[in-house]
């Protein structure tokens, strides 16, 4: 989970094709868009929407949680540009790995009361 924030941050990030699992599902947010497999990348997800979203900053706002089974969860708050906006995004988001330890699912829980305009 911390090498997804440091994706977003850029911070000695490992290319996803080395963590997301060949049959990964992302629900960004939940119940409403829904990504599978192979082609998915953290790299190319900000250009699936309508609107180009451009994530520039990802901050913890509690310690990753692990459990049972090969799932966790993390609140962080994401900065980002969308057009010519800026804002941030209150996240929950729970992760599921196999035995491999890659991640074979993701679930963003977030809607428009967690979104904040900072311009």
């Amino acid at each position: 989970m911390q090498n997804h924030i440091d994706m977003i941050n850029k911070v000695t990030a490992i290319p996803t094709a080395l963590y997301y699992a060949k049959d990964i599902v992302i629900e960004d947010p939940y119940d409403a868009t829904l990504f599978k497999g192979a082609a998915v990348t953290y790299e190319g997800f900000h250009e699936k929407g309508d609107v180009l979203f451009l994530p520039q900053k990802a901050e913890l706002i509690a310690p990753i949680s692990t459990g049972h089974n090969h799932k966790a969860a993390m609140a962080f708050k994401l900065y980002a540009q969308v057009g010519d906006h800026h804002i941030t995004i209150d996240i929950i988001e729970t992760m599921a790995f196999n035995e491999e330890g890659d991640i074979t699912d993701i679930t963003a829980y977030w809607g428009k009361e967690n979104v904040t305009l900072l311009d």
